[in-house]
């Protein structure tokens, strides 16, 4: 499992890069100080990075790994130059508090019922455990088989994104996103151990993006009712998580190939967004973070739009 997340890594850095980034600018209080919402932009972030590097790469029948690494590479230079401006002594200090687990974990065992933590920590180990199946299971899927990996071993092959001749349609004709994560992946590997990761992604982010909605519409229903009763709130948080994760359809599909998680993911995301932009209709960012989201799922799946 080590070896499977090795070449892969200039993703995951990526996305780190890009909720330091965002985080940075919750400091700067640009965008709401909540992680979640970090976690939210970085995550969109990452679906149009690989949608714009497959492309471009595609275009020059280069989608190999040399030049797939090596775009990933520069993408985390730039991000790790982004992040180092935000860094100045005026920030410094919000920075280290950051970094330091400490407050954060004092704030968490304040705020959070034993209930609502063993929710939590319950969840963690149900995700953690379908991420293990993610990297170690192959799909048997009949969808995954017969049109999701086949146009991905295609596309690996010809070192492009191009369409081809197929009896199968469904090879051709479907939004690519999804399929564009997995291609990335598996060039990058060499293998296809990591072209589950996608969907287990979208299943562990849909899950912390619906405590933050449910977060947000208890505060839309009682504005003062979350500072009155935190751990209730947090209880509400903690359950709605848990419930995302065990849902036995989302349960299923997190360690397969196929783009429903990833379509209900932009879906969550660009609602989410909304809750923020409903609050702050002057704040671009949060307008950004919907078109974005709704880029990559319409792009994932039309019926995104539905």
């Amino acid at each position: 499992m080590i070896h499977s997340s090795f070449f892969i890594s200039p993703v995951l850095v990526a996305f780190v890069l890009g909720f330091l980034l965002f985080r940075g600018l919750a400091l700067r209080l640009r965008i709401c100080h909540d992680w979640r919402v970090c976690w939210a932009f970085s995550t969109v972030l990452l679906g149009l990075l690989f949608i714009i590097i497959a492309e471009v790469a595609g275009a020059f029948s280069t989608f190999s790994r040399p030049w797939i690494i090596g775009a990933w590479l520069a993408v985390d230079l730039i991000l790790a130059v982004a992040v180092a401006r935000l860094w100045n002594l005026k920030t410094k200090a919000a920075w280290l508090s950051l970094v330091n687990p400490a407050p954060h974990w004092r704030a968490m065992m304040t705020r959070h019922s034993p209930t609502s933590l063993t929710l939590l920590t319950g969840g963690l180990v149900w995700i953690g455990a379908l991420g293990v199946l993610a990297l170690q299971a192959p799909t048997t899927v009949w969808d995954c088989q017969t049109y999701h990996m086949p146009r991905v071993m295609q596309w690996i092959q010809q070192k492009n994104l191009a369409h081809f001749p197929t009896n199968d349609v469904n090879q051709d004709d479907r939004a690519p996103a999804a399929e564009i994560q997995e291609a990335t992946l598996a060039v990058m590997e060499g293998n296809d151990h990591p072209v589950n990761l996608p969907q287990w992604w979208a299943l562990l982010t849909c899950a912390i993006m619906a405590g933050f909605l449910a977060q947000e519409l208890w505060k839309f229903s009682s504005p003062n009712r979350t500072e009155a009763d935190p751990k209730t709130a947090a209880l509400c948080e903690a359950f709605t998580w848990v419930l995302v994760l065990t849902l036995p359809d989302a349960a299923l599909q997190g360690f397969t190939t196929q783009n429903d998680l990833l379509t209900a993911l932009w879906v969550v995301l660009a609602v989410s967004f909304g809750f923020l932009f409903i609050q702050e209709p002057k704040n671009r960012l949060y307008m950004l973070g919907i078109a974005g989201a709704l880029s990559v799922g319409i792009a994932t799946k039309s019926t995104t739009l539905i």
